[in-house]
């Protein structure tokens, strides 16, 4: 036969019974209140309204937290209760203002918000399948929404500035922690950088800086290249070297020139001018006028040295050495024939030599 000697009170909230226990034939004897709880594994219990224990919506799975989570993959996991309701809400000491906030938007999107002290938005990021964004506040003028800093916390990678009358400032900086790049924007201002090239405004820089507007240059250009040149129609494709004259048939258009002293010489087809005026075409070809070019010279009709002056000859494109006229005793080169001063000799033959493009 069975036997326990207790006899002790339970407290238990809004019930408080007593349980006596005797020894009978048919077991225990209990006289009082008894609730009986069965509990849902590793779920943890709470009590309801009427003083009983339920289960709640906390969970805890081999150290994983779960809030109203069927299954827990993280340390800690919290279901939403739906759209537009939060899940996690972080707030101030003073439990005024939120500090953080995850919001579950429309269709199942994730929105997360940081808040200000103030209890404004600071920080906006939703992420949709059409749509993702982030956007982060500016606190002030000359303050930094963003800046993203290099694994040893030392020096800023990228940063964006609010400027002056609100304008925005992208900076980009070396491992040292010095700018390598400043972009200031305004209003009218555009910017565009991408496959090695930059574009002020235009987004489709075909080139290694594209400007679509004027240009204001207080200090120097540099060139590689030391001559200019222009897009002007010609009769035919024009090697590089080709001396070229106006084109007796056509207007603003050029050939290749056939005539010794032609005074209708207009320049040297330059394959890499240094500055380049017009646009381009493809019956075009590009013209230098001043500078310094490889020209085709011909030194059958005369030996060229350095200091020649150079015109154009009968062979088809070449220049040669401009002889000079008695004119009442002085020497003198056919005005408006000069095409430039060679800067190379050519003892014999044919060939390319660089000139100083001078026309005169």
């Amino acid at each position: 036969m069975p036997r326990c000697d207790v006899d002790r009170e339970i407290d238990m909230p809004r019930t408080r019974s007593l349980i006596q226990t005797v020894s009978l034939a048919t077991g225990l004897l209990v006289l009082g209140t008894v609730w009986v709880f069965t509990a849902t594994q590793n779920v943890l219990p709470k009590y309801a309204a009427n003083g009983a224990l339920v289960d709640s919506v906390v969970s805890e799975q081999a150290g994983r937290v779960g809030i109203g989570a069927a299954s827990v993959e993280g340390r800690l996991e919290v279901k939403s209760a739906g759209v537009n309701s939060s899940p996690i809400v972080a707030r101030n000491s003073a439990n005024t203002n939120k500090l953080f906030e995850i919001v579950e938007g429309s269709a199942g999107n994730a929105n997360l918000y940081v808040y200000t002290v103030s209890g404004s938005q600071a920080v906006a990021m939703s992420a949709g399948a059409s749509s993702p964004r982030v956007e982060v506040k500016s606190a002030s003028t000359n303050s930094s929404p963003l800046i993203v800093r290099n694994s040893a916390n030392a020096n800023a990678l990228f940063e964006i500035l609010e400027g002056n009358g609100g304008h925005s400032n992208l900076y980009l900086y070396k491992l040292d922690g010095t700018k390598a790049v400043a972009i200031a924007s305004s209003n009218d201002n555009s910017y565009f950088a991408g496959a090695g090239n930059v574009g002020i405004g235009t987004t489709t820089p075909t080139a290694k800086l594209h400007v679509a507007g004027n240009v204001v240059v207080d200090g120097n250009i540099g060139a590689k290249y030391q001559d200019v040149a222009e897009w002007v129609e010609a009769t035919e494709p024009l090697d590089a070297g080709t001396v070229v004259v106006v084109d007796d048939n056509s207007d603003n258009r050029v050939t290749a020139s056939r005539r010794a002293y032609d005074l209708a010489v207009a320049g040297v087809v330059s394959p890499t001018p240094g500055v380049i005026l017009g646009e381009p075409g493809t019956r075009k070809a590009l013209v230098a006028h001043s500078g310094r070019v490889r020209m085709k010279a011909d030194a059958g009709y005369g030996a060229i040295r350095r200091g020649d002056l150079l015109v154009s000859s009968a062979t088809k494109g070449y220049a040669m050495r401009s002889t000079p006229m008695n004119v009442g005793g002085a020497r003198v080169h056919r005005p408006g024939s000069v095409l430039g001063k060679a800067l190379e000799p050519l003892a014999s033959g044919r060939g390319d030599i660089l000139v100083l493009l001078t026309l005169q």
